[in-house]
């Protein structure tokens, strides 16, 4: 009898355990406003970053709750990163220089290595951000391993932002 409930717990117990699930990030190439290459996951491998992902340009400014919160709760904190990625596959070729230039010119100089475009892959960016409406920002965290750990969507809410703070830390401490 005590050895079938002690079977019984270590079963229930292996049931009842959480498992910790990571989506993989696939590989997609873009550039940062210093026209520099960035490509992830490989761009970040080995550190905590979060990412603010806008589809169009109200996107681009209801993010700006999520991104300013970031920035005061984290300021230069060691093995933390963060971006944001504009998807601008909708904008028509003939005026992409042009958005990216207001882009550009409405981004601080010391944030420009950080804001991230890109003209394709628009399909697998829907997919990783678990797309809804386009003009919501998307949250992704990724872990070390570049694989994302959490998502949220929608304008800044306290709530979720308080679970973000917790996964962003849980992750900084492993």
């Amino acid at each position: 009898m005590r050895t079938m409930m002690i079977s019984l717990a270590i079963l229930l117990t292996a049931f009842l355990t959480p498992v910790a699930w990571a989506e993989p990030v696939p590989h997609l190439v873009l550039s940062s406003l210093k026209h520099q290459p960035f490509v992830l996951p490989d761009d970040v491998r080995g550190v905590v970053s979060v990412l603010f992902v806008g589809f169009s340009q109200k996107a681009g400014s209801n993010a700006k709750g999520w991104t300013d919160r970031v920035e005061k709760d984290f300021p230069s904190t060691p093995g933390l990163r963060s971006y944001t990625v504009a998807v601008l596959a909708g904008v028509p070729t003939l005026f992409r220089s042009m958005v990216v230039g207001f882009i550009e010119n409405g981004t601080p100089a010391n944030r420009r290595g950080t804001f991230l475009v890109t003209f394709s892959d628009e399909t697998a960016w829907k997919t990783l951000a678990g797309f809804q409406a386009p003009d919501d920002p998307y949250v992704l965290v990724l872990g070390p391993d570049s694989a994302i750990a959490l998502k949220v969507h929608g304008l800044f809410d306290e709530s979720l932002y308080q679970m973000i703070t917790e996964r962003v830390r849980g992750l900084l401490l492993k």
